[in-house]
């Protein structure tokens, strides 16, 4: 039977610990944390598994090692991949950019650098993600992206804070059988997902060149997500 990784830890901080807490009574007149131990393995555990490595117990091959199952998940690359920008395709420029702005979306950069190239970049609020459209940018025909999402914690609230901002945005509502959204608007219920369940309620919306956007609610997202 093998031991939990951080069941060693423990074990082997319980000494240190007891090591340490006569030095602080009887040295600094200090005040010894009984807890400190159990906490740090935990720690450190995670801190070691989020590189890749994992301790051994008594039998194991070794002190540390990476794991096949973390190095086959891993794939070639450990490092963290995050969505940074999304390319929009618009025929008007200043209009998508009162449009977004209108929509509560942050201007970061309007980089207007010749009649072949301009760029802009805006970013919804609360968002790590931006958007970027302008000229000479991208060949793709405008309107052509669809299915993007902004997730609220409060879908009500913030379908009611677009349509006061001027845009036209959909009424709230659900998939008849409580999963994702169908295309075309097939199976749809009005109104929020009956039990406010997490990832279940919509409102859509596109921009004046009908790239396509959804409201979806999550309050709680879903474990290591």
């Amino acid at each position: 039977m093998s031991i939990p990784a951080t069941e060693i830890l423990k074990n082997a901080l319980d000494h240190a610990a007891t090591d340490h807490g006569v030095y602080e009574a009887d040295i600094l007149g200090g005040v010894h944390d009984a807890e400190w131990p159990s906490w740090y393995a935990d720690h450190m555990t995670r801190t070691l598994a989020d590189a890749g490595y994992s301790l051994n117990g008594p039998g194991g091959n070794g002190s540390t090692q990476a794991t096949t199952a973390q190095a086959q998940a891993a794939g070639t690359t450990a490092l963290e991949l995050k969505l940074e920008v999304l390319v929009l395709p618009v025929t008007d420029v200043d209009r998508a950019k009162d449009f977004y702005e209108k929509a509560g979306f942050r201007l970061d950069a309007d980089f207007n650098i010749s009649d072949e190239l301009r760029i802009i970049q805006l970013t919804p609020p609360g968002s790590e993600m931006s958007i970027i459209f302008g000229t000479g940018v991208t060949d793709s025909t405008p309107g052509s992206v669809q299915n993007l999402h902004l997730i609220v914690k409060d879908i009500i609230a913030a379908q009611a804070d677009l349509h006061t901002r001027g845009i036209d945005i959909s009424e709230v509502w659900h998939d008849a059988d409580g999963l994702f959204h169908r295309p075309g608007g097939r199976n749809r219920v009005s109104g929020p997902s009956p039990d406010r369940a997490d990832y279940g309620s919509f409102a859509s919306f596109s921009d004046p060149d009908g790239n396509g956007w959804f409201l979806q609610e999550v309050l709680t997202r879903a474990p290591g997500r």
